[in-house]
């Protein structure tokens, strides 16, 4: 096996062990919590609010402490975060069957948190541009392509393990997963492959897409108006997949669809991610990123847009559900490769981890949002407010592009 083959076949292993550990955990610290809301709402005795707050401080916390792990990333301490945080979210999930009060429940909801600061998608994202080099981007999409799947793996098995045995079986046996499982995976998963390298098993010339900012640190970007423009596109994404998901059901039953058919419709979001994802994979050689997130944007555009005039129509329900799910799952892809093309690698996970300090408190509030909306004016105006957001995330992610255009090679 020549040397660029091995390293090729190094990298492929790396990335399926990442993606392993972050369909883990994302399944056991994020898609649980949905999953187990009724029976936590049984079994405590506590509000869906009560309950709800703790989720919103795990995000609140995991979004005030992501430019420390990104920092922390810059430094070459990847490995070290990814698992210990890994693990430490493992350990809180395991503390939280045997919590009574309120204040302990938030307390486990702190710490898991921390955890989500340190292992999810962008502190991970941030060691694979800094160790993959060119070759981030294909490694993201894997990555997604593989964790997408999380949801998936969590409501049935969940579900299953409750109703069989009861809720505290099923938090200890993802707790267990995350501990003996994610954790591992992350040390062995989160191998620095050397520049040389990883630009070998690209086949190509370093890229050309080395920004006029490149190298620039945390501070620097702060005080361009780009940082911003790139802030505000990826959040209102968010508020916009944010408001939509949590009010769908609701929505579509005010529409006069059937439940099992709301059910089936919200169910197939996950999957049309991947596609979405897929089509990236299968594409990527001939899409420019500005062109990929010109069809993420778009294809939320077209969801906002079937939502609005859908009605009962099945036919633009359905296509809601493609456009919205292919649109987000490109996105996520998308938000660490944009990021690094306009700033560059050098302080990528600080920059990053601060651009998704935004996004997080975005997904954190927007169930809020979505509820004051829903008081303020009915659905109607969450569906325009809805459109509104991805409209002017639209505007603002094409004057980020435009400010902060890449220098030619």
């Amino acid at each position: 096996m020549t040397p660029q083959e091995s390293t090729e076949v190094g990298s492929a292993v790396s990335t399926w062990r990442l993606a392993t550990a972050e369909t883990i955990v994302w399944a056991g610290l994020y898609y649980l919590f949905p999953a187990m809301l009724s029976y936590w709402e049984a079994g405590y005795g506590w509000t869906k609010v009560d309950l709800a707050i703790a989720f919103s401080l795990a995000l609140i916390v995991s979004a005030l402490l992501a430019p420390v792990a990104g920092r922390m990333i810059d430094k070459g301490y990847g490995r070290f975060l990814l698992t210990a945080c890994g693990l430490l979210g493992g350990v809180a999930l395991g503390m939280l069957p045997l919590v009574e009060t309120k204040a302990a429940f938030y307390g486990v909801w702190f710490f898991i948190g921390v955890s989500m600061s340190g292992c999810f998608y962008e502190p991970c994202f941030a060691f694979v541009v800094h160790s993959h080099g060119d070759n981030a981007r294909k490694v993201i999409t894997r990555i997604t392509l593989i964790a997408g799947f999380a949801g998936t793996l969590a409501f049935p098995t969940t579900t299953l393990l409750a109703d069989m045995y009861e809720w505290r079986i099923a938090v200890w046996a993802y707790s267990g997963l995350i501990i003996l499982v994610a954790t591992p995976l992350f040390w062995f998963g989160a191998v620095p492959i050397a520049k040389e390298q990883a630009a070998a098993s690209t086949h190509v010339a370093p890229s050309s897409h080395s920004s006029g900012l490149s190298g620039v640190d945390l501070s620097t970007a702060l005080r361009q108006p780009v940082f911003w423009m790139l802030a505000f596109a990826f959040s209102a994404i968010t508020l916009n997949h944010g408001v939509l998901i949590n009010f769908l059901l609701p929505l579509l039953a005010d529409r006069g669809a059937s439940t099992s058919f709301a059910v089936l419709l919200i169910s197939m979001i996950g999957p049309m991610q991947v596609v979405g994802r897929v089509a990236m994979m299968v594409c990527e050689r001939w899409l420019s990123i500005q062109t990929v997130c010109g069809l993420s944007y778009g294809c939320l555009i077209v969801a906002s847009l079937c939502l609005v005039f859908a009605g009962d129509n099945p036919v633009l329900l359905i296509l809601f559900v493609c456009a919205q799910g292919a649109g987000i799952g490109v996105n996520s892809i998308a938000r660490p490769v944009v990021t690094a093309v306009i700033f560059g690698r050098r302080h990528f996970g600080g920059i990053s981890g601060a651009i998704a300090t935004n996004v997080t408190i975005g997904n954190a509030l927007a169930p809020a949002a979505g509820a004051l909306l829903l008081a303020a004016g009915g659905f109607d105006i969450i569906l325009m407010v809805a459109l509104a957001l991805i409209a002017c995330g639209t505007i603002s992610l094409a004057l980020a592009f435009m400010t902060g255009k890449p220098a030619p090679s």
